[in-house]
């Protein structure tokens, strides 16, 4: 498999542990830094499983084909890429026999733990991806008439999702295990730009006016204290205001509204 990128170099995640292989010693916790290395692959067939339990994050609730998106995912090999621990970086240049390396950790994990990836939902390529990008399309316009935005902003989306073709839109994919940091997204978004810039040179659709991307939020409830006056408080009347807060989960998504 062909590396595209590496997206973190040495990742290092504290990890607290209890030591108790002996009764000699003391059971003590110590923190242990472990170095862990993401790289971008070309996705392939083997990846097709994990690249729909990522799909499935960002499409809970819309009826789209996700077998035939992880489908597209993988046949677009030229941009994008999935996000792949390795194992051992250096087992890779060892010249040993195949055999003495039997039950030997591999080099790459078979876990896909990230996906980052456009796909051009203006052009009509063939039947199969025009009808899985033609479902999202409709999807997300069905989404938005049924939200809360402005009937402005319902038209503007609109509009855009129904671009003429000398507008190409851009739908980015940016997905990881939510264990993974923000940090590994800005070399997995460099690299796609990289590889859009390269496509374009050999006037491939991938010069994109508009890009939408699918952002997950959650909303946390916060109580802010407010100076209660004199007859709150003989009366014991509880002043706290309940505030809500929206957070992304994919904190670098957050940058990317703002600047909508």
């Amino acid at each position: 498999m062909a590396k595209r990128s590496k997206v973190e170099d040495n990742l290092k995640i504290l990890q607290e542990f209890e030591d108790d292989s002996s009764d000699s010693e003391e059971d003590e916790t110590i923190g242990e830094v472990v170095n862990i290395t993401f790289e971008g692959f070309t996705a392939e067939e083997d990846d097709f499983h994990g690249i729909q339990r990522l799909l499935s994050q960002s499409f809970r609730g819309l009826q789209v084909n996700l077998s035939d998106l992880a489908d597209l995912v993988i046949a677009q090999n030229y941009v994008g890429c999935v996000i792949k621990q390795v194992i051992d970086d250096e087992k890779e240049e060892m010249e040993v026999d195949e055999d003495a390396l039997e039950g030997e950790p591999d080099v790459q994990s078979d876990s896909v733990f990230g996906l980052n990836t456009v796909f051009n939902i203006t052009l009509k390529k063939n039947k199969k991806s025009d009808a899985c990008l033609s479902s999202i399309t409709s999807a997300l316009m069905q989404r938005c008439e049924a939200s809360d935005a402005s009937q402005e902003i319902k038209q503007l989306f609109n509009k855009i999702l129904e671009a003429n073709a000398a507008e190409h839109v851009g739908l980015l994919i940016n997905e990881r295990l939510v264990n993974l940091p923000a940090q590994i997204s800005l070399p997995a978004f460099r690299t796609l730009q990289s590889e859009m810039e390269e496509a374009n040179k050999i006037q491939m659709p991938f010069d994109f006016k508009y890009f939408v991307l699918i952002c997950k939020t959650y909303k946390i409830s916060l109580l802010k204290e407010k100076k209660k006056n004199r007859k709150q408080q003989q009366n014991g009347i509880d002043s706290r205001k309940v505030k809500t807060k929206e957070v992304y989960s994919n904190a670098e998504e957050e940058l990317f509204a703002q600047s909508a």
